[in-house]
Order: structure tokens, then sequence, then C-alpha cells
């Protein structure tokens, strides 16, 4: 499983990242990053833990865009505590998403092949990141009948919004 970033924010304009099939890991790993550049400053926290990565970010931000791609399905649970997010895909026919400041949204992209863009001077966010292997394990192998929205998305590989008006946490 394989990301790849496109930024002027990355040393050399791209980072890849790659991962274990289904985020399978023996240990529990945590590591929080300092990040200093011209366009973002402050932390950002990965934490793996056995099907799942959770990452945690606090940053000061000026205006700042990434190209996204991975070569895996993307299952994930944001939540934008400050801040907004907004993914433009590059095929126009494939699910936009936007999460602005204060609320969150769990979503599946059966592809990711777009743009974030970041226009916001502070980011604070909460990403649970997950696979199918992980509904399963949690949840059995009849996950798509009791997920039954998002079992369907996933049966027909089409993208799925929870919410499409994003909710917004307490």
């Amino acid at each position: 499983m394989k990301t790849t970033l496109k930024s002027a924010i990355f040393d050399k304009n791209i980072l890849v990242k790659s991962f274990q099939k289904n985020f399978k890991t023996s240990n529990y790993t945590e590591e929080t990053t300092e990040i200093n550049n011209n366009s973002i400053k402050g932390t950002q926290t990965e934490i793996c833990i056995n099907g799942l990565r959770i990452i945690i970010r606090d940053l000061k931000t000026k205006d700042y865009n990434i190209d996204v791609q991975h070569d895996f399905p993307l299952y994930k649970l944001q939540f934008e505590i400050e801040g907004y997010s907004h993914y433009v895909p590059s095929d126009a026919s494939q699910t936009e998403i936007f999460i602005p400041n204060a609320h969150y949204n769990l979503f599946y992209l059966p592809e990711v092949n777009g743009n974030l863009n970041y226009k916001t001077k502070s980011r604070k966010t909460l990403e649970i990141l997950f696979t199918e292997q992980y509904l399963k394990d949690i949840i059995g192998t009849n996950f798509k009948q009791i997920l039954h929205k998002l079992g369907t998305a996933i049966s027909n590989k089409t993208p799925f919004l929870m919410w499409k008006k994003v909710s917004q946490y307490p």
C-alpha cells in the first residue's frame, strides 16, 4: 500500500509513504514529527495500531495544496477541529469532499487521485484510517449487511460519504 504526495511543502516536492497490507503491524508505534517550513509549522503525530493509522495534526499554516494518490481504497473518519480540508478529485465525475471547521465525516473512496486544498491559517485534525479487513475484523464478515449503505458502496466500489452535509460535533 502506497501513498504519493506532491507539494512544495515537501523536500524535493514529493513524499512517498508505504504501508503494510491492511495497515498490519505487530507493534504499537507512535511518532511525532516537528514540521517547520515556509508554509507549515507545528506537529504531526502518527499512531499505528494493528489495522489502523491515526493522524493528529496541530499546525499553523499558509495556503497550500497537495496532489495525493493512493494505490488502495481509502476508509477514513476525519475530524477538522480547526481549519478545513477540501479534496477535489482529478476526475470530475468522482466525489469531492469538503470538511469545514468544527465538522467531521466518515467516508470511503475506492480511488484517490486528486488535490487537497488548504486555505486556512491553522489546522487541528484527528484522522482515523482503516481498511475493509479492519471492518471485517471488528464487525465480522457480514459487515456489509450491518453497515448497509457503506457496505453497498464498498460492494459496488462507489464513493461513500456518511453525511452529504457534513456533521458538526458539539
